[in-house]
């Protein structure tokens, strides 16, 4: 019996309005995993509590109880963890835990996070979840597990290997909208691995990303969207992974998940078809261009959507986050 890992799960903004037909397609899913575990990152607080953050994706917990009772286990540790405050944070991981849902990612009281813990094919595996701090300065010091304190991440390591045999780790981390990790972003997966950690799934890029074993283990750095209302392309394409622990280490399955127009997930009948590759020369250059490519996308889909009313702004807002981030990418040592 093994267990899925899937990518972001965002239930407000444009999300919200396709409720119906996303319990539907999630049915169907169940279905195929049966008893399987299914695990991925809230992108969205779920709480009555009011944003307070420009990019609030608060979610009613009333209206997307049927939608998160078909996940066994989901991370809170991300960059919109405090979109409705520390109360809203609080909230959602009580909603969670009231559903039967692991939480992970969150330190109550400061505490170490509690590691959710599964048997899977008479192997015990614990799941915790971390947010890279950077993402999300005013994360440290709150309830969210960020890693600005490698000491404290360690330890929870160690614990979470206590009593188990494989430890996973979802990892918010990385850079947005890109289909490959940089060098140097890998770094931060990597020492997790040393630590003890078995699979790293890493989260934000919001678009899927490759895969590669390591001497100390798995890195998945990106699986993008599996329940989100970005409309271009690439964020309509994500991935599912199924994990089985063995004797000589952990055996995995990648499947690719298709989002349609109602924003219902599919898992592909081709599964691993289409599955992206790692890019290892030229990384700077073929970044430059696939950011372009992305933003470009993003203009036509407004374009689309909304004419040519107030597309101007939206475009120039665009134009001015790629002039940032490119300008990051080229400094970058």
């Amino acid at each position: 019996m093994p267990l899925f890992l899937a990518g972001d799960v965002m239930l407000g903004r444009g999300v919200a309005g396709h409720y119906e037909a996303i319990v539907e397609s999630l049915k169907d899913i169940r279905g195929m995993l049966g008893l399987c575990p299914l695990v991925a990152n809230l992108e969205s607080p779920v709480c009555k509590a009011q944003p307070v953050s420009k990019y609030g994706f608060r979610a009613d917990p009333e209206e997307c109880r049927p939608i998160l009772k078909s996940f066994d286990a989901l991370s809170v540790a991300n960059n919109h963890a405090l979109d409705c405050g520390v109360e809203g944070l609080r909230e959602t991981v009580s909603t969670l835990r009231e559903l039967g849902i692991g939480a992970v990612g969150y330190r109550s009281e400061g505490n170490p996070q509690e590691p959710v813990e599964y048997s899977i094919d008479g192997y015990a595996v614990s799941l915790i979840g971390l947010l890279d701090s950077r993402l999300l300065p005013r994360a440290v010091g709150t309830s969210i597990a960020t890693c600005d304190d490698l000491d404290i991440v360690r330890c929870e390591i160690l614990r979470a290997r206590e009593k188990a045999d494989y430890v996973i780790c979802l990892l918010h981390a990385g850079d947005e909208m890109v289909s490959f990790p940089l060098e140097h972003e890998k770094v931060l997966p990597r020492v997790l691995l040393s630590y003890g950690v078995d699979v790293v799934v890493r989260s934000h890029a919001h678009t899927l990303q490759g895969y590669e074993r390591t001497l100390n283990g798995l890195v998945f750095y990106g699986l993008g969207d599996f329940i989100f209302d970005g409309r271009t392309r690439r964020r309509q394409i994500s991935g599912m992974v199924s994990v089985v622990p063995t004797e000589t280490g952990i055996e995995f399955m990648p499947y690719i998940v298709h989002r349609d127009d109602d924003l219902r997930p599919r898992i592909a009948t081709d599964w691993t078809s289409g599955y992206p590759q790692l890019v290892v020369q030229h990384q700077k250059l073929r970044r430059i261009l696939d950011l372009i490519k992305y933003y470009l996308e993003r203009t036509l889909d407004i374009l689309a959507v909304h004419g040519l009313v107030g597309v101007g702004h939206i475009v120039s807002k665009i134009l001015v986050r790629l002039r940032n981030r490119l300008r990051r990418l080229v400094n970058l040592d």
